[in-house]
């Protein structure tokens, strides 16, 4: 089965951003998510099923994002990838993509 999840990684790099004298910074808009119809996974749901064994996280951004910075026990497969490389992943277990 193929479930998606958002999941947030902090960059390690500080962000820094020049606010005017007085002024305070707000929440930053939001997008949709996107493809509304893959079915979603909670981050709880998700850790149980990693430790478990049932599930693989699939990181699919490009391999120096990836390299920067990923979840712990991602593995490394850019989208760019995938058709080239569907056979080399498991297929008796859930695989849940993200990308950030």
């Amino acid at each position: 089965m193929i479930v998606g999840a958002v999941i947030s990684l902090e960059s390690r790099r500080p962000v820094r951003a020049a606010l005017p004298a007085g002024a305070t910074a707000g929440p930053l808009p939001t997008l949709p998510i996107p493809n509304p119809g893959v079915p979603r996974i909670s981050l709880q749901d998700l850790q149980v099923k990693l430790v478990q064994g049932e599930a693989v996280l699939v990181d699919v951004r490009g391999k120096a994002a990836y390299d920067e910075a990923h979840a712990q026990g991602a593995i490394s497969f850019p989208e760019a990838e995938l058709d080239a490389r569907l056979g080399e992943l498991p297929r008796d277990k859930d695989l849940v993509f993200y990308c950030t």
